[in-house]
């Protein structure tokens, strides 16, 4: 039997996300916002470090699970390395929430 929840789904610019749109994808505006930003110690870098559990686990692009500090790690690889990054044009993502109030957040964008 499959579990019961809900879903809700966006598509169009990170910009345009309303306010009072669901927890998952205020989420995901705050982690495309910190994960773009080169400068790790600049406001949307510390804002997104803040609200991370040091347990996250992270799955990309289809690839293996990395930790908190990996991504730390490839963050500040990217910085030296890249002289702009971002996560432009629209976006399409879901938000699906469990019955018992976990979130898993599925998003498709192009990063250039």
């Amino acid at each position: 039997m499959a579990a019961k929840g809900t879903f809700a789904q966006y598509s169009g610019s990170l910009s345009d996300l309303p306010v009072t749109s669901s927890p998952g994808f205020l989420f995901l505006s705050l982690y495309l916002t910190g994960v773009d930003a080169l400068d790790r110690s600049s406001a949307a870098a510390r804002k997104l470090s803040s609200i991370l559990s040091p347990n996250a686990i992270f799955t990309n692009n289809g690839g293996d699970p990395l930790s908190l500090s990996k991504m730390e790690y490839m963050f500040g690889q990217r910085e030296g390395m890249l002289e702009r990054f971002e996560h432009g044009g629209p976006i399409v993502g879901w938000d699906l929430e469990a019955s018992g109030g976990e979130r898993t957040v599925v998003c498709e964008c192009a990063s250039k």
